[in-house]
């Protein structure tokens, strides 16, 4: 009978402060002044996932767009000619001005119960009508689930939305994601021609090393970069530098 149904309890609690977050897998600190997740301690490895020196922290928005003091058009980046196109020439302009802005005057709070913890934020946002993101922890599983909601403002010139994962990660790393299905490494097995700034995934991007690695589903938002903000760069292959940025590519 559901009156001697005994409450469901996690084995062990989550603990939660004015700027943490913590549970039998992790431990997340924030800034409540900015809203920047500034560590993500993995206790299962002993290790702190993210890179402490990029000005972005864990699951950050940024929103991206020409910068308007060389040129704020989509000519910033390409400049299209279909006669040139026809024998293989591209208009990409790799080396073009970017501007980026993150969160403004930020609300963060936590919401708990026995078997999760969310840090919740609310802000402003360049390119929507404001923000609403939620980081969730669980007690009884090390995924972390993430959400974003935002209203986009209409808007005609070139800009992009980005949530960003900065790893700590040595150089030399090595990245995954599935296409069709089918597990791809990124470069090696990628077929010839095709798209290494940014790729589309059927459900996750990961980026590892011999004994570490971070992981993200993407059963939304299946456009991501890997190691940094790499559109319209024209690359054919992607630098394996020290701690690399894991891209979700919103809008």
């Amino acid at each position: 009978p559901l009156g001697q149904l005994r409450e469901a309890k996690p084995e062990k609690a989550i603990i939660t402060g004015k700027d943490f977050i913590e549970t039998a897998y992790y431990r997340l600190v924030f800034d409540p002044g900015t809203g920047k997740v500034t560590s993500l301690y993995d206790k299962a490895s002993k290790r702190e996932v993210l890179d402490a020196a990029n000005a972005y922290g864990f699951f950050q928005f940024v929103h991206e767009k020409p910068d308007p003091a060389a040129d704020s058009m989509r000519t910033a980046f390409h400049v299209r000619s279909v006669e040139n196109e026809r024998i293989g020439i591209t208009g990409w302009k790799p080396g073009w001005k970017t501007a980026y802005s993150t969160i403004t005057a930020p609300e963060c709070r936590i919401e708990s119960d026995a078997f999760t913890a969310t840090l919740v934020i609310h802000a402003r946002a360049e390119g929507t009508e404001g923000i609403g993101q939620r980081i969730i922890l669980h007690a009884d599983s090390p995924v972390i689930d993430l959400t974003a909601d935002f209203v986009k403002t209409e808007n005609v010139m070139p800009e992009s939305i980005y949530f960003v994962f900065p790893l700590n990660m040595e150089a030399g790393w090595k990245g995954w994601f599935d296409t069709g299905d089918i597990p791809v490494e990124l470069d090696r097995e990628q077929l010839a021609g095709s798209c290494h700034d940014w790729v589309t995934v059927s459900s996750f991007a990961g980026i590892y090393n011999k004994d570490k690695g971070a992981t993200l589903y993407c059963p939304d938002a299946p456009m991501v970069m890997f190691g940094g903000f790499n559109f319209g760069r024209n690359q054919s292959t992607i630098r394996r530098e020290k701690n690399p940025m894991l891209l979700a590519w919103a809008t």
